[in-house]
């Protein structure tokens, strides 16, 4: 059995939800050796009496999980031993009947690294393993080319074996990882969506040092001193942060953004207290391959939409077309039915003043029917077949082919409208 690891916090919560003799049987060492661990790693533990008083239905006071400021006491590595432990495990017959139950992230092995890397994340893989820890003990793959991933050290090359692992899945499914230096991206098509892969940060309330509590009490000192002499002290705020944080090993896959709309689908796909994330890379795979199809479903649904706009609004604009010029073949008629009422007039005004024998010509009505005579033959001109066809034929007004009118019966049928208010800013 392959050696085991898990935090100060992780073995914390472990010690106090089971007995120490279950625990270390699944560890594969005596309950002696895990106790010695424990007190190393300073994590507090139990001891027999308090689980017969849990089982007696009592209360037990549990104590406070505290940060330590070494930080190697922070990992905690266990090596089983050879043989059969629960040979030398004494372990009460009701707990060996009891199915235990560990994170499974706790469960997994130490990795070895991977002899071959798939080339989607081989250079975010050299990142992650060249890179040096920064002040929080993490290292980073970010940038062009890379994956975006930050993780501790400690946990860099599982990183690397779940980068690894999804590719492949998604090379099965037909599909490509593509680093994109904050995060990854799966395109199909022109579809695409994009994750993360991200460690969880655990924040807890600081426990100052006794060196932090002197230090403290020496900037207060200092600071009130400056106060005594109307000073601006520098020693302003603590000396100590009031949070910790620190990365817990446990990994997630998360989708950021997607090119279409996600449907309620699931998003997250993390390590939990029962399954490994390691197990979920063929679910993710799958997921991933639904986000694509419902960004290209919402890709077309919109791109019909913007279809359907788009013909509303050219019909609208054939039909205002086609109105003007309906308008404007009717100012036409008009005008030639109007020519033609005023030459019949003009006419009538002629025939009755050269055919009344009772009116005696004078020179104001010759020069009257002479300007009649003259704007007759002007309407007369105007109104020929010759001068009213070239007159059509400039305007266009009735073309041998109607292109509006083509046009509006050729746009396909669309149930599409403006939205009123939005038309109408109500």
């Amino acid at each position: 059995m392959a050696q085991r690891q898990l935090t100060r916090r992780e073995m914390y919560e472990l010690v106090w939800s089971m007995p120490l003799a279950t625990i270390a049987a699944t560890f594969q060492i005596s309950d002696v050796a895990l106790k010695k661990i424990c007190d190393q790693h300073r994590v507090p533990t139990p001891s027999s009496a308090v689980w017969a008083r849990k089982k007696a239905g009592q209360k037990v006071k549990q104590p406070l999980f505290h940060h330590t400021a070494e930080a190697g006491d922070e990992l905690i590595v266990i090596t089983p031993v050879t043989g059969n432990p629960l040979k030398d495990v004494k372990v009460p017959g009701t707990l060996r009947r009891r199915r235990v139950v560990l994170p499974a992230h706790v469960l997994a092995p130490i990795i070895q690294p991977l002899a071959q890397v798939h080339d989607a994340i081989a250079a975010t893989a050299w990142a992650l393993r060249s890179a040096m820890p920064d002040e929080n003990g993490a290292v980073i793959a970010e940038g062009e080319g890379l994956c975006g991933v930050t993780v501790s050290a400690d946990h860099a090359e599982r990183a690397i074996h779940l980068l690894d692992g999804l590719a492949r899945e998604l090379d099965a499914h037909g599909l490509s990882l593509t680093p994109s230096g904050s995060a990854m991206e799966v395109k199909n098509g022109v579809d695409q969506i994009q994750l993360t892969l991200s460690e969880r940060v655990q924040r807890t309330k600081h426990e100052p040092t006794s060196d932090e509590l002197a230090a403290e009490k020496r900037r207060q000192k200092k600071r009130a001193y400056d106060a005594n002499l109307g000073l601006a002290s520098p020693y302003q705020g603590r000396g100590y942060p009031d949070f910790d944080f620190f990365r817990t090993g446990e990994m997630a896959f998360v989708v950021t953004s997607q090119s279409g709309y996600g449907g309620g689908r699931r998003g997250t796909w993390r390590d939990t207290r029962r399954q490994s994330l390691d197990t979920l890379l063929d679910s993710l795979a799958g997921g991933i391959v639904m986000y694509l199809d419902a960004a290209k479903l919402s890709r077309e649904e919109h791109e019909k939409e913007r279809r359907d706009e788009a013909i509303y609004w050219r019909r609208e604009k054939l039909e205002q077309s086609w109105g003007e010029r309906e308008s404007e073949r009717l100012k036409f008629v008009r005008r030639v039915v109007k020519d033609h009422r005023e030459i019949c007039d003009l006419r009538s005004v002629l025939d009755m003043c050269q055919t009344s024998p009772h009116v005696e010509s004078g020179e104001a009505l010759v020069r009257m029917l002479t300007w009649t005579e003259a704007r007759l033959a002007s309407l007369e001109k105007r109104i020929t077949q010759r001068r009213l066809n070239a007159r059509l034929e400039k305007q266009n007004l009735f073309p041998e082919r109607d292109d509006i009118v083509e046009e509006l019966e050729a746009l396909p049928a669309t149930s599409w409208a403006p939205d009123l208010e939005d038309l109408y800013g109500g």
